[in-house]
């Protein structure tokens, strides 16, 4: 949560990515939080989880890979040609461990 406030702000994307090696029912209560400051938020973030998980190991490639699915994403959000085009031009990767 801690994280999450620091970083939300108006015009802010912010897409979340829950490893699988996390059952999704055991963390659900954690989830929940996380999903109600998000659509509670009224600092005009656009928060969302992304739908792809992935098996991330530390030092591994598979560290890349939530990543790249993350850039693929903003860069389809960006590149639609509708109302619903989200721009965005700077990219922070942050994990967990980000803040103390």
């Amino acid at each position: 949560i801690h994280l999450l406030r620091a970083i939300r702000g108006p015009d802010t994307i912010i897409l979340l990515h829950v490893d699988v090696k996390f059952n999704l029912e055991e963390v659900s209560e954690g989830m929940e939080v996380l999903s109600y400051e998000a659509e509670h938020c009224d600092c005009g973030s656009h928060i969302s989880y992304m739908e792809e998980r992935f098996d991330c190991v530390w030092g591994s490639w598979s560290m890349n890979l939530p990543t790249h699915a993350a850039l693929a994403t903003l860069v389809q959000m960006a590149n639609t040609n509708s109302s619903n085009s989200v721009p965005w031009d700077v990219f922070v990767n942050l994990s967990g461990d980000s803040l103390p």
